[in-house]
C-alpha cells in the first residue's frame, strides 16, 4: 500500500545559483512597473518555487544602456510577439545561456496579465534551462516535456504574492504517474488532483513512438487547443527539431 507522501520544502539561497537579468524593451510597461514587481517575483521564487524544485536565481533589473552581467540568464519584456500565438517563450542566446521573452503588448491587447506570463516563463526557464529535461511514464510508453507551468497556465489560476499576480506551477509529483487521485499535492495552488492532469486552459507536450511530439490539452478545451500549437522557434517547437538545426535568439538593446 502506498502511503501519502508529505511534500518537504527546503530553502536554497538564491546567491548560489544564476543571476537572471530582467531587461525592458517594451513601450507599454515602464521601468518603474517592473522594478515594483521584482520583489514579489523574487519572493514567489524564494518562498514558493525553490522549496519544491531546488532551483533558484537572483532577479536583477538592468536599465537601458547598461550591459547584463557576463553569463547571466535573461528575461526580456518586449512589445509584440515575434512568433505566432506566443505570449512568451524560452530560447537560448548566442552565448548558449537561457533567455525568456515576455510579449507585454501582446499580453495586454489580448486581455492577459504580463506578470503571469513573466512568472510562467521564469518557472519554466528555471526548471529546464536548456530545453532538454524529460519525464517518462512508468510503462515508458509516453514521455513528457518538463514544462512546469503549461498544465496550469490559465490566468484564472494565478495567485497573488504581495500585489502581483503569479503563475501557478506543477510540482515534481505531477510527473510521477504512480500517484493516485488525492494522494499528494500536484501543483502549488491545488488546481489538479492527479498526476499528468491538465487544468482548464492547460496543455502539455508529450512524445509517443506512434506520434512523436504532440500537444495534449484539457478535454473539449478549444482555447487550450489553439494555444497548444507550438510557435515556430519556441522551446516547444525545438523539442521536435534536431539541436544542430536550432537558431538562437537575438535581442537588440537600446
Amino acid at each position: 500500500m502506498i502511503k501519502s507522501r508529505k511534500i518537504k520544502k527546503s530553502f536554497v539561497p538564491a546567491e548560489k545559483f544564476a543571476t537572471i537579468s530582467v531587461l525592458n524593451n517594451s513601450t507599454v510597461v515602464n521601468d518603474d512597473e517592473i522594478k515594483t514587481a521584482i520583489p514579489d517575483f523574487q519572493a514567489a521564487l524564494d518562498e514558493d518555487f525553490t522549496p519544491f524544485w531546488a532551483a533558484s536565481a537572483k532577479l536583477q533589473f538592468i536599465p537601458k544602456g547598461q550591459s547584463p552581467p557576463p553569463r547571466s540568464w535573461w528575461i526580456a519584456l518586449m512589445d509584440n510577439s515575434d512568433v505566432q500565438d506566443a505570449l512568451g517563450y524560452h530560447d537560448l542566446t548566442n552565448d548558449g545561456q537561457p533567455i525568456g521573452k515576455v510579449f507585454a503588448k501582446t499580453d495586454i491587447d489580448n486581455g492577459y496579465d504580463w506578470h503571469i506570463t513573466f512568472t510562467h516563463e521564469l518557472w519554466e526557464q528555471l526548471a529546464d534551462p536548456w530545453i532538454c529535461w524529460l519525464a517518462a511514464t512508468a510503462d515508458m510508453k509516453s514521455i513528457y516535456a518538463v514544462e512546469v507551468a503549461d498544465a496550469v497556465e490559465a490566468d484564472a489560476l494565478a495567485y497573488k504574492k504581495g500585489n502581483t499576480l503569479i503563475s501557478d506551477f506543477v510540482l515534481p509529483t505531477w510527473f510521477e504517474d504512480f500517484w493516485k487521485v488525492g494522494q499528494t499535492q500536484f501543483d502549488l495552488m491545488n488546481h489538479v488532483n492527479a498526476p499528468l492532469k491538465l487544468a482548464k486552459g492547460g496543455y502539455i507536450s508529450i512524445w509517443t513512438p506512434q506520434n512523436g511530439w504532440t500537444q495534449q490539452y484539457a478535454q473539449n478545451d478549444k482555447e487550450a487547443a489553439k494555444n497548444a500549437r507550438p510557435p515556430k522557434g519556441s522551446r516547444r517547437d525545438r523539442r521536435r527539431t534536431p539541436r544542430e538545426q536550432w537558431r538562437n535568439s537575438h535581442l537588440k538593446r537600446d
